[in-house]
C-alpha cells in the first residue's frame, strides 16, 4: 500500500508539472499562431480577404502553419534567453516566474489576428458592426498587456511628491508640465492644420453645398456688415427662422481678415482642436495621472465622430464641443465664475443647447458634491429662461421642434415616425405614452442606431456608462438619437454627434475613477486598482486608433463621409483641380457688391455678399452663376425663357458650370414669353379636357354581309 501511495503521489506531482507546462506553453502557442498569421498576411496582402472568408488553398494553410511554427521557435528562444539573463543576475533559476511574466506581458500579441481581419478591404463598409467588435477585441488584448506591464504609475509618483515636497526638484516639478504642454500644443496644432487643409481641399473639390456652408458664410458676411444673423438664402432673410446662434455674430469680426468660406472651415478645425486641453485637464483632475490625461487627449484627436462633425461643412452646433468640455471642467473644479461665462457662451451656440445643458445642471444637483447642487439649479433656471426668451422674442416658431409658424423651418420630420399626426412634441409624447413598445422598437431595433452607439462609446471603453450620476449628462443626446427618424441624426458623419461625444469624453474619467475605487470590481475581477487606469487607457488608445483607421478621416477608407458624401483629399486630381480653377475664374469675374443667383453646388463660392439667392427664389440679380444640371422644374422653364429672350448673356462656361450677366431690359420679354407659354399650356389643358369629356360618336348598326 505504501508503494502504491507513493506512486500515486508521484503521478499527481507529474500531472501538476504537466499542467503547469501546458499553462506556460499554451500561451506561447497562441501567441505564435497570432504572429504567424499576421506575418503571412503581411506578405500576402492580396489574400487577406480570402483568409478572412476561409477561402485560401491547402498549400497556403500549410504555409501559415510553418510561419506559426517559426514564430513559436522564436518566442521560445526569447523566453529561454530571458530566463538565462535572470539566472545570471539573480544567481538562481526562476523559469516559472519568467514564463508567467512574459505570458502576461505579451498578451497584446493576440490583437494581431484581429488587426489582420481589419485589413480586409472594405470590411468597414460591408460589415461595420463586426469591424467595431474586431477593434474592441484587439483593444482588449492591448489593454490587458498594458495592465500587466511593470511600470510605476504617476499617481504613486504624485503621492510621493506630495508627501515629501523637499524631494521635488525643478526637473521633477516643471519638466513634466512643460513636456505635457508641448504635447498638447502639438496635438492641437497638428489637428487644426490637418483638418483645415482637408476641409478646404474638400471645399475646392466642390463637395460642399450652399446648404449649409453657403448659409453660414452668408451669415458671417451679413453679421459683419450690420445685419446680425442675416441670411438671404432662407425665409425672412434671417437665420433665426431656422436656428438662433448669436455666437456667429461674436465670431463675425474674424471674417474681416478673409471674407470667404475657407475661413469658416479653418476656424472650425482650430476651434475643435482646442478640445484637447479640457479633455486632458479633466482626466488629470479625476485620475491624478498625466499619462491618462495625455492618452485621452490623443484619443480625442483620433475620434471618428469628431472627424465627421468637423468635415461636414460648418455648423454652429459643432462649436459646442470644446465649450461643453471646458464647462464641465469648470463645474467639476468649482470654478463657478468661469462656469457661468461658459454657460452663457454655450447657450449662444444654438437655441436648443440649453435643453442639453439642463441635464448638466441636473447632474450638478444629484452629484452630492459641495456647491454643485446650487450651480446645477441655477443652470436649469437660466437655461429654461433663456430658451423661453429666445422662442418668444427672437424666433418666429415657438414650438419645441420649431413648429407653430409658417415663418420658420419645422424639424418635426426629424421624428416623423413618432409624430404620425403632425402634432409636434405633443404628438411624440402621446406616442410614447400610448405605444411605448413601438417607441422602444424604433429606438433599439435599428441596426444603424446600434452601430452609432458602438462607434460613440467603444472608443472610450464604455467608461461613460460607468460614471453613475454623470451619465445623466448623456440623456438628452441619447433621446434625440434614439427617437430620431432622420438618418443623419444617428450617423457619426454629421454635427448631431456633438450632442453626445463631448459629454462622453467628460464622463469617461469619472467612470474610470469610480471603477478604480469600487472594491467590488477589483475583488470580483481580480484587478489591481493602481493598474486599472493604465489598462483602460491602453484599450482607449488602441480602440480609437483602429476605429479611426476604419471610420475616421486620418486614413482613407471606404466608410468615412463628410456629411452625405465622400470627401476630396489632397492633392486634388488634375481634372478636379482644373475644374476648381475655372470656377474660381468665374467667381472672380463677379464684382464684390453685385447680386447673384446661384444653385446649391456652387453657392458656397459666391455667398460672401449681401444679395445672393437660390435660383428657385426667382430674384432679379446682376449675375447668374449656376450648375445647369441643378436648374429644374419651374426654374428650368424660367431659365429657358431668359436664355431665349436674351436676358442672360453668357460670360464664361466650363462644362455645366456657367456664368451669365443679366440684362434687366430684357426682363419684360422674358415675362412675355413665360405668359405666352402659360397661355398655350392652359389652352392645351382645356382642349384636352373638353376632348376627354366629349361623348364618343355612336355609328348606326349595319349587319355584316358579303362584300359587294
Amino acid at each position: 500500500m505504501n508503494a502504491l501511495s507513493k506512486q500515486l503521489k508521484g503521478l499527481e506531482e507529474t500531472l501538476q508539472r504537466v499542467g503547469l507546462a501546458v499553462r506556460w506553453l499554451g500561451w506561447p502557442v497562441l501567441y505564435a499562431i497570432a504572429v504567424g498569421v499576421s506575418f503571412w498576411a503581411d506578405r500576402h496582402k492580396d489574400q487577406i480577404k480570402a483568409l478572412v472568408a476561409n477561402k485560401i488553398s491547402f498549400e497556403q494553410r500549410v504555409e501559415i502553419a510553418i510561419w506559426a511554427g517559426g514564430s513559436l521557435a522564436g518566442l521560445l528562444a526569447v523566453y529561454v534567453s530571458v530566463a538565462l539573463v535572470e539566472r545570471l543576475f539573480r544567481k538562481r533559476w526562476s523559469v516559472i516566474s519568467v514564463f508567467g511574466k512574459l505570458n502576461r506581458w505579451l498578451v497584446g500579441l493576440l490583437a494581431l489576428p484581429f488587426v489582420t481581419a481589419l485589413r480586409a478591404e472594405g470590411v468597414e463598409r460591408s460589415d461595420p458592426i463586426w469591424t467595431v467588435l474586431l477593434a474592441a477585441v484587439a483593444a482588449l488584448a492591448v489593454g490587458a498587456a498594458v495592465y500587466a506591464w511593470p511600470a510605476a504609475s504617476d499617481r504613486a509618483d504624485a503621492e510621493v511628491a506630495e508627501a515629501d515636497p523637499q524631494r521635488q526638484t525643478w526637473k521633477s516639478r516643471w519638466l513634466p508640465k512643460l513636456l505635457v504642454g508641448l504635447a498638447l500644443a502639438v496635438l492641437w496644432a497638428g489637428y487644426g492644420y490637418f483638418f483645415s487643409e482637408m476641409s478646404i481641399t474638400n471645399h475646392h473639390g466642390l463637395n460642399t453645398r450652399t446648404t449649409d456652408l453657403g448659409y453660414y458664410d452668408n451669415i458671417f458676411y451679413q453679421s459683419l456688415h450690420g445685419r446680425p444673423l442675416g441670411c438671404s438664402f432662407i425665409k425672412g432673410g434671417t437665420h433665426a427662422s431656422a436656428h438662433f446662434d448669436p455666437i456667429l455674430v461674436l465670431l463675425a469680426p474674424l471674417y474681416h481678415f478673409y471674407a470667404r468660406a475657407e475661413l469658416l472651415l479653418a476656424l472650425q478645425s482650430i476651434w475643435l482642436g482646442a478640445g484637447v486641453v479640457p479633455v486632458y485637464l479633466l482626466a488629470r483632475a479625476k485620475l491624478n495621472s498625466r499619462g491618462a490625461g495625455l492618452a485621452l487627449a490623443i484619443a480625442y484627436v483620433l475620434y471618428p465622430a469628431l472627424h465627421g462633425a468637423n468635415m461636414y461643412e460648418f455648423h454652429s452646433l459643432t462649436l459646442i464641443t470644446p465649450v461643453i468640455l471646458w464647462l464641465i471642467y469648470c463645474l467639476e473644479l468649482r470654478h463657478f465664475k468661469s462656469y457661468a461665462g461658459l454657460l452663457v457662451l454655450a447657450c449662444l451656440c444654438r437655441e436648443d443647447v440649453p435643453l442639453l445643458l439642463c441635464f448638466v445642471g441636473l447632474y450638478g444637483i444629484v452629484s452630492s458634491k459641495r456647491g454643485l447642487a446650487r450651480a446645477g439649479l441655477l443652470t436649469i433656471v437660466w437655461c429654461v429662461a433663456y430658451y423661453v426668451l429666445v422662442k418668444a422674442v427672437f424666433m418666429p416658431a415657438p414650438g419645441l421642434l420649431n413648429t407653430g409658424s409658417k415663418g420658420g423651418y419645422s424639424y418635426e420630420y426629424y421624428f416623423r415616425d413618432l409624430i404620425p399626426h403632425k402634432k409636434g412634441i405633443l404628438g411624440m409624447l402621446l406616442t410614447l405614452v400610448s405605444n411605448p413598445l413601438y417607441a422602444i422598437r424604433k429606438a433599439f431595433g435599428n441596426q444603424a442606431k446600434v452601430l452609432y452607439l458602438l462607434q460613440i462609446f467603444v472608443p472610450l471603453a464604455l467608461l461613460p456608462l460607468f460614471a453613475r450620476r454623470a451619465r445623466l449628462m448623456l440623456v438628452y443626446g441619447l433621446l434625440v438619437t434614439l427617437l430620431a427618424t432622420r438618418k443623419p441624426v444617428f450617423r457619426i458623419h454629421f454635427q448631431y454627434a456633438c450632442l453626445i461625444f463631448p459629454l462622453a469624453f467628460a464622463a469617461a474619467p469619472e467612470g474610470l475613477r469610480q471603477l478604480r475605487e469600487d472594491s467590488r470590481v477589483s475583488t470580483g475581477l481580480g484587478l489591481k486598482p493602481d493598474r486599472l487606469v493604465r489598462g483602460a487607457m491602453g484599450f482607449v488608445l488602441m480602440a480609437t486608433l483602429l476605429l479611426s483607421w476604419k471610420f475616421g478621416a486620418l486614413a482613407e477608407n471606404k466608410s468615412f463621409r463628410g456629411g452625405f458624401g465622400r470627401i476630396a483629399r489632397s492633392p486634388l486630381s488634375p481634372g478636379t483641380a482644373e475644374r476648381y480653377q475655372r470656377i474660381r475664374e468665374m467667381v472672380d469675374m463677379i464684382p464684390p457688391g453685385a447680386s447673384v443667383t446661384t444653385t446649391n453646388r456652387v453657392g458656397a463660392h459666391v455667398s460672401n455678399r449681401q444679395h445672393v439667392y437660390f435660383y428657385r427664389q426667382k430674384k432679379q440679380t446682376h449675375f447668374v452663376f449656376a450648375d445647369e444640371r441643378e436648374i429644374r422644374n419651374y426654374s428650368k422653364r424660367w431659365h429657358t425663357a431668359r436664355l431665349q429672350s436674351g436676358e442672360l448673356k453668357q460670360l464664361k462656361a466650363y462644362r455645366t458650370f456657367k456664368l451669365w450677366r443679366v440684362d434687366p431690359t430684357k426682363a419684360a420679354a422674358t415675362k412675355a414669353r413665360m405668359k405666352t407659354r402659360a397661355n398655350k399650356k392652359r389652352k392645351r389643358s382645356k382642349s384636352s379636357k373638353s376632348t376627354k369629356d366629349r361623348k364618343p360618336r355612336t355609328l348606326p348598326y349595319r349587319p355584316k354581309g358579303p362584300a359587294k
